[in-house]
């Protein structure tokens, strides 16, 4: 029992210290102040220069804090200058976004057959197969730690109910005039 009360007391010492921090991180802006890159996989005057710097003025006010968002071209092989800058070298802090060109065969075909289409979709078939590879283990730790979270509120909801319980045996009864000083 004296185990249980002296851990039950530091767990909510540690919630206590801990709970301004968390909630702090809980309502932050997390672009506010920043600025937001958005890499052009081709050069300027096209079409998806356009699209892009359209994107680009209008986004921000969509982004958590208003952040500056900044056009960039990065023209070359077909957008995968851009691509690779983005995985490779790029911060993985949301703070950069592209646009490349996976069905960009179509609008130089002016057609939509398969042997046109196809790259395309197997490249966004492999950047959703690796989306989901990201996604899926997050969204697994994610429910585990809140289900800890959840599990140690209940733990402290009932070693809370147990101490009040606790000092409620265990106070003095006072008689009744002696409250009042009498």
């Amino acid at each position: 029992m004296r185990g249980t009360v002296r851990l039950g007391v530091a767990l909510v010492a540690v919630i206590i210290g801990v709970s301004p921090q968390a909630h702090a991180q809980s309502t932050a802006e997390p672009f506010a102040g920043k600025t937001v890159s958005l890499i052009i996989g081709f050069g300027p005057g096209g079409g998806y220069d356009l699209w892009g710097r359209t994107v680009a003025r209008h986004i921000a006010k969509h982004l958590p804090g208003n952040p500056t968002v900044v056009p960039q071209n990065m023209p070359g092989a077909g957008s995968y200058v851009a691509a690779s800058h983005i995985y490779n070298a790029a911060p993985k802090d949301g703070t950069v976004f592209g646009i490349i060109a996976a069905f960009h065969g179509i609008g130089q075909q002016g057609s939509a057959s398969l042997a046109v289409v196809a790259p395309g979709i197997s490249e966004a078939l492999i950047a959703t197969a690796a989306g989901l590879g990201a996604a899926i283990p997050a969204v697994i730790g994610y429910n585990y730690f809140v289900n800890r979270v959840k599990h140690w509120a209940t733990e402290m909801d009932g070693f809370s109910l147990d101490l009040l319980n606790l000092m409620a045996r265990t106070a003095p009864k006072v008689p009744r005039g002696a409250k009042d000083g009498v």
